[in-house]
């Protein structure tokens, strides 16, 4: 690398022709898309079409309402009866012998015991649900 390069007149050289050329092709592509019809549609069609899609799903889906994800009672229970375990290992011991209940028991646990924040634990409680077919949690 050669040293003597002076990175600041580089930059300044790019920073001041980065956009040459850059008008011409802005310009031919807005022609062929007027030429061949395919303009996209503008903010306000966009915009429209989003409020028409949310109002039909609204009509077609009242239920479909998010749920906060409730931990079970036998969780809270068993974090505070057997502190210092480490239930995230146990619910991956489970979850991987396919002991489901098991692991979602722990995993549960494990959210009780080092608070709510723990992405590992909700993914897993996620994979764990898909995995009993529970596609509602």
């Amino acid at each position: 690398v050669d040293a003597s390069v002076n990175v600041a007149s580089v930059y300044a050289d790019y920073s001041s022709t980065w956009h040459e050329g850059l008008e011409e092709e802005v310009s031919a592509d807005v022609q062929y898309e007027e030429a061949m019809g395919t303009g996209g549609a503008t903010f306000e069609e966009l915009a429209a079409a989003w409020a028409d899609a949310e109002k039909e799903s609204e009509q077609t889906n009242p239920q479909h309402t998010i749920t906060p994800y409730q931990l079970s009672d036998e969780s809270k229970t068993l974090a505070t009866t057997t502190p210092n375990i480490d239930f995230m290992s146990l619910g991956m011991k489970h979850f991987q012998n396919g002991e489901i209940t098991s692991a979602i028991l722990n995993f549960e646990a494990d959210l009780h015991s080092n608070g709510l924040s723990n992405s590992t634990a909700w993914t897993m409680l996620g994979k764990c649900h898909a995995e009993n077919d529970q596609d509602e949690y």
